[in-house]
């Protein structure tokens, strides 16, 4: 069995604790020191957060039941969202995702039961197991979501 290295680096460069020099903003939102990735915001209690634009990866549970937030504005240059890096956002409503992300981790987006019809930009190429679960869908964008990466993508087995 061949081992995808590739994959193992994108997998471990999404791991918070993988992050060694962190930095905080005024929110006491942490960054790594090149402020790459968006490291950890749990402790932010704000309704609206706007990520600064050099980060390219949120890191696996970033802002992980983080239940205050209702808006977030994406940074332009993201590549990658972890897994479950906004798992638990249940007042998020408002989200656009850049065009220029790549991937999109597993239950990435569990729970977030106001965010409906979020918009998946033509570069988005991995989508993981139920990344959209919880997201609430019109019929014609559910159709077209499942058609493009498939019904495993929103949903969860519990």
């Amino acid at each position: 069995m061949e081992m995808n290295l590739d994959a193992i680096e994108r997998r471990y460069e999404m791991i918070p604790g993988a992050v060694k020099d962190v930095v905080e903003d005024v929110f006491g939102v942490k960054y790594s020191k090149d402020w790459r990735k968006l490291v950890d915001a749990k402790a932010y209690t704000d309704k609206y957060y706007e990520i600064d634009d050099r980060v390219e990866i949120i890191c696996n549970d970033a802002f992980k039941n983080c239940d205050g937030l209702e808006e977030i504005v994406m940074p332009k240059n993201l590549k990658r969202i972890g897994s479950e890096a906004f798992s638990g956002c249940s007042r998020l409503s408002a989200l656009k995702l850049p065009e220029g992300v790549v991937e999109i981790g597993w239950q990435a987006f569990n729970r977030c039961f106001k965010l409906c019809d979020l918009e998946i930009p033509e570069s988005v190429r991995i989508m993981e197991y139920s990344a959209l679960n919880g997201v609430r869908y019109s019929p014609k964008n559910r159709f077209h979501i499942i058609k493009r990466f498939g019904r495993d993508c929103l949903m969860a087995d519990y």
